[in-house]
């Protein structure tokens, strides 16, 4: 199948399965006007966060299948089974990313944005399901804490709306107050997305190239009591995430953490970088005590390559390569890559000692 003939047939996917998606959420708004009086507030409640979360479930599903959406959002059921009260702070680059969150943690409040909670397409549901409005100010954050009291899971997104910057926008530090009211932990999530679709700089109709990918990336859990100001609470998770949102590197990065800093050296450059305490490629990979697989270190050095040439559609052939120690989630790494008339090479040092080794040809550029 050509690329023409896969753009028409993933944009064809887009549209239906939108389609599909806005009309199950009127029939459920539907259910909730006619679940109360039947079953009562507590029962209605429950079946609608259970159908809710089949629904958008059933979306993501399809549009994976088809092919023009790629996520590892499985990754979050590590949040699902958390127990007790949590909330969720994420960025928010497009309005596919929070049914992505939804379809993996079930029962998931959320603070919606006020033109939603009164709106007739789904304004019914989030009502009944108890999700909250952002218009509330004092009020929502006593909502907001009395939920998280009573061990309710709730995603908010700081920004206030979809990010306007290509970073993330400033932060409303309401939720780190909800937070310390509360006494429950705060997870972060970070989104990577590649595609503009359904975000605030392109208009809900248009479409994009296909496939477009949304990477979640589970940051740290700041425990209760870490902070007593809110002011240090949103400044620690404000700088996670810029940190790794403004690392300058074009969306084709898949697997390469925030470059922390960078040294050039005559024909050599050293990069400094942390892998993530959780990394999705992790997952799976030697349970109970993940190690970062060789392949993904070969990764790195591909995304490093495309980003100092300025060639996302570059390709390596690699050479000989030695893995000599682990290299763990939370490790902070320099990679040296050097070029040289007679090899390419690339070491890996972690905490100073040397973890990995090898030697790599670009290919087609006949570089040796």
């Amino acid at each position: 199948m050509t690329d023409s003939i896969k753009q028409v047939f993933w944009a064809s996917c887009y549209y239906g399965f939108l389609l599909l998606f806005v009309v199950g959420t009127m029939i459920i708004n539907l259910l909730a006007l006619v679940a109360m009086p039947l079953v009562g507030k507590h029962s209605a409640r429950s079946i609608l966060r259970w159908v809710s979360y089949q629904l958008l479930n059933f979306y993501l599903v399809l549009m994976e299948t088809s092919g023009a959406l790629v996520t590892n959002r499985d990754i979050l059921r590590k949040i699902d089974s958390a127990s007790g009260g949590l909330l969720i702070i994420s960025n928010h680059p497009s309005m596919v990313d929070a049914p992505i969150i939804f379809s993996r943690i079930r029962g998931l409040l959320c603070v919606f944005k006020s033109s939603l909670s009164r709106s007739l397409w789904i304004g019914r549901t989030t009502r009944m399901i108890g999700h909250l409005s952002n218009d509330g100010g004092l009020d929502l954050i006593r909502d907001l804490s009395d939920a998280l009291k009573k061990g309710e899971k709730v995603l908010l997104f700081p920004e206030g709306t979809r990010t306007v910057s290509d970073g993330v926008d400033k932060f409303n530090p309401g939720y780190a107050l909800a937070a310390l009211r509360s006494k429950v932990p705060v997870q972060i999530i970070r989104i990577h997305s590649d595609t503009p679709i359904l975000s605030k700089k392109q208009s809900k109709l248009s479409t994009t190239r296909f496939p477009c990918t949304f990477l979640m990336e589970i940051g740290p859990v700041i425990q209760p009591g870490r902070h007593n100001k809110v002011r240090t609470l949103n400044r620690e998770v404000e700088s996670w995430f810029q940190a790794g949102i403004g690392n300058k590197v074009p969306g084709t990065i898949r697997f390469l953490p925030c470059i922390e800093n960078r040294v050039d050296s005559g024909d050599a450059s050293t990069f400094t970088f942390m892998v993530p305490q959780d990394p999705f490629y992790c997952h799976g990979h030697m349970p109970r005590n993940p190690i970062v697989p060789g392949y993904i270190q070969m990764i790195w050095l591909r995304e490093l390559l495309q980003v100092m040439r300025d060639s996302p559609e570059l390709q390596l052939n690699h050479l000989r390569w030695k893995f000599l120690k682990p290299i763990l989630p939370g490790d902070t790494l320099t990679m040296t890559i050097s070029f040289s008339a007679r090899s390419n090479k690339v070491a890996i040092r972690n905490s100073g000692e040397l973890a990995t080794q090898g030697l790599f040809v670009i290919a087609g550029k006949g570089e040796t």
